[in-house]
């Protein structure tokens, strides 16, 4: 793994990941992107990745969001939150349910095309 300039970059495939600056401009509203269950992810073709010897399998992989991926997240999230009990604002709440109905609805699409 390099790190550089802020950058760090790894093979997936390896076990290890990849992070770039194009993050940046995603965030800042520059960049292309397309909306999951989780919110926004840079688009492929977004992504300067020359100059990394990396497979398109891998940049898929990395940009993917499987749902059943965050089922532990939002146990744990959901635990966490319980914590606050009435303290906790209402908002919060809220968006965690609206998440869990996103990836809820995704996994049982998903399912049904393949």
């Amino acid at each position: 793994m390099a790190i550089a300039d802020g950058v760090t970059v790894g093979d997936v495939e390896g076990g290890r990941y990849l992070f770039r600056h194009q993050v940046d401009q995603f965030a800042c509203g520059r960049g292309a992107a397309e909306e999951t269950p989780v919110g926004f992810v840079p688009a492929r073709n977004a992504l300067t990745l020359d100059g990394l010897q990396i497979s398109s399998e891998a940049v898929e992989e990395l940009l993917r969001v499987n749902p059943e991926d965050w089922e532990d997240d939002l146990a744990d999230s959901r635990q966490f939150f319980g914590k606050f009990g009435s303290r906790l604002p209402r908002e919060l709440l809220e968006e965690h349910e609206k998440l869990s109905r996103r990836l809820s609805t995704e996994g049982a699409s998903l399912a049904h095309t393949g």
